[in-house]
Formats: C-alpha cells, sequence, structure tokens
C-alpha cells in the first residue's frame, strides 16, 4: 500500500521504483509520488473460509461415531 492509499505488492512496487531509476516514484493510478519508505506493509491475521458443507459432515460423522461406539 502506499501513501495515496492505493494498494499494491511490494514487489511490484519495487520494480516500479527500480523502472523509474529514481528513490521516489508516482502511483501508477492516481499519480501522487512516493517513496520505498513510504511503501506499507499490509497483512491479514487470518483468512478463513466458511464451508458449511464439511461443517455438516463432519457433525454427521460425529453422531455416526457415537452410535457405532454405543453398539459396542
Amino acid at each position: 500500500c502506499i501513501p495515496c492509499g492505493h494498494v499494491y505488492g511490494r514487489s511490484c512496487l519495487e520494480k516500479w521504483l527500480a523502472q523509474c531509476g529514481k528513490k521516489s516514484a508516482t502511483c501508477p493510478q492516481c499519480g501522487k509520488m512516493f517513496r520505498q519508505k513510504n511503501i506499507i506493509n499490509l497483512y491479514a491475521p487470518e483468512i478463513v473460509v466458511p464451508n458449511n458443507d464439511l461443517e455438516k459432515q463432519v457433525l454427521s460423522l460425529r453422531d455416526k461415531n457415537e452410535f457405532l461406539e454405543n453398539q459396542v
């Protein structure tokens, strides 16, 4: 992410800076100037994709397992 708020990967921004041949460059989208030291890393703490079908399957298998254990 750069100060203007547009989001690009760090490696792409570093290539962009190298292509410009300077320690500063302009945002490819809006043209505002930024420097390498202004690049901000963005990280997501955790990405979770809910899959209700798998959750239902796990619950069903637990029920079947409990039933079979009671049969023994």
